[in-house]
């Protein structure tokens, strides 16, 4: 990441992250269909692809965005893991996010918008422009890879849903041959039942037999207006909770056997057969020992 291009307090934040970077950058893979449980391989390969070029994303506008001075969200934040306002070089590229292919899908686009409903421009809108409604499992996503097994993990963003879908996903995978289970995934939904979010916790056994658990719970219309949410998971208590716009909502019963080797939080449109759109802006991940 040129260091000349930036000033002030862009300036020290990305250098903050790029210190505090400690995932082993993967990408790449092989793409297997799924929907509940669907394969982390597509885009999670075990080594640095080094073809995949940093790219900065569509911009709506030419214009660079100021950013936020070191006080702003990022600047509060020393101790995140990885910390994004997407006003910094390359938001959407290598080396922020592990993996990127999602770029260059015919699926829809991620790109940067400077239209004037974040409060804190740019934004990073997620959309799947070109399914048709009934198809398979459609992805436009970014990922971050964190080769580590934590105690807690903490994600905390501003989001910006325009219609029903998974808006954040945490796998955790790379389980010893020997392990009681395959991999864990954590989800956060908007739905659109009286206007609801959705928690789910799903984990696949080995021999292939799956258990999740799913809690919906009432919040204002989420749809078309940022609203910051917080999803914590604690392995050592066995609780995923979520504080979507205030509205706290707890699932526990997380087996021990999720402990496992890797951590990759995803942002964006997750196996969905319709069209969908989401925008993100305040991205923080937290990975505690």
């Amino acid at each position: 990441m040129p260091q000349s291009t930036l000033a002030g307090g862009t300036r020290r934040r990305v250098t903050r992250a790029a210190r505090r970077a400690c995932a082993a950058l993967a990408v790449g893979g092989v793409a297997v269909a799924g929907c509940l449980f669907p394969s982390l391989d597509r885009f999670e390969g075990r080594g640095v692809d080094a073809s995949v070029p940093a790219v900065d994303g569509a911009l709506d506008s030419p214009a660079d965005s100021p950013g936020e001075a070191a006080s702003g969200f990022c600047g509060t934040r020393p101790d995140a893991s990885m910390c994004l306002e997407f006003s910094e070089p390359n938001a959407l590229g290598a080396p922020v996010w592990s993996y990127t292919t999602d770029l260059s899908s015919d699926a829809g686009t991620i790109r940067l918008v400077f239209d004037g409903s974040s409060p804190t421009p740019p934004e990073a809108r997620f959309a799947l422009d070109w399914v048709r409604d009934g198809s398979a499992c459609n992805y436009m996503r970014l990922t971050r890879r964190f080769p580590t097994a934590p105690r807690r993990f903490r994600a905390e963003m501003k989001v910006r849903p325009e219609n029903e879908g998974t808006v954040f996903r945490l796998a955790m995978e790379d389980a010893p041959a020997d392990a009681a289970v395959d991999s864990c995934v954590f989800t956060v939904r908007a739905a659109t039942n009286q206007g609801t979010t959705q928690i789910q916790i799903a984990w696949d056994e080995n021999g292939g037999s799956g258990r999740q658990q799913a809690q919906r719970k009432p919040t204002a219309p989420p749809f078309g207006r940022w609203q910051p949410v917080t999803v914590e998971v604690d392995l050592g208590a066995g609780t995923m909770t979520v504080d979507w716009d205030g509205m706290v909502q707890t699932v526990g019963s997380i087996p021990s056997s999720c402990k496992l080797t890797t951590m990759t939080p995803q942002i964006g449109v997750h196996c969905s057969s319709s069209p969908q759109a989401v925008s993100y802006d305040d991205v923080a991940f937290y990975v505690s020992p």
